[in-house]
């Protein structure tokens, strides 16, 4: 792993695979700040409830940094490799990669009990 700078967005991120960094962590003068939805959404319209939220916050995309994903079941492998060719062009898309890697950190939980649906 590799600790690299993402300028643009106010962190660090250790390197990880494509859909995900390994952590990351806020440059000095900034703060990593956890927002909860209370009721889930498809992850599309997560990820325009976090631009609304960067905007009005006078952030740029670029300071989105990590992100929890809940799903109804766990992924079989190949739904796996699916899930993450649509949510990494997402990332693409708005310009996330910091020299063609994932800075972007995320947890992906099937939670037994209340899950999504």
């Amino acid at each position: 792993m590799e600790l690299l700078p993402n300028t643009r967005g106010n962190y660090h991120f250790l390197t990880g695979i494509e859909p995900y960094s390994s952590g990351v962590r806020a440059d000095p003068g900034y703060e990593i700040c956890f927002i909860t939805l209370h009721s889930p959404v498809p992850w599309q319209a997560g990820f325009a409830r976090v631009d609304a939220y960067l905007q009005a916050a006078g952030r740029e995309r670029s300071a989105l940094c990590a992100i929890a994903l809940r799903s109804p079941t766990p992924f079989t492998r190949q739904g796996f490799i699916d899930f993450n060719q649509g949510y990494c062009a997402v990332l693409d898309e708005w310009g996330l990669l910091v020299e063609g890697k994932n800075p972007i950190a995320r947890t992906n939980v099937a939670p037994m009990w209340n899950p999504p649906a």
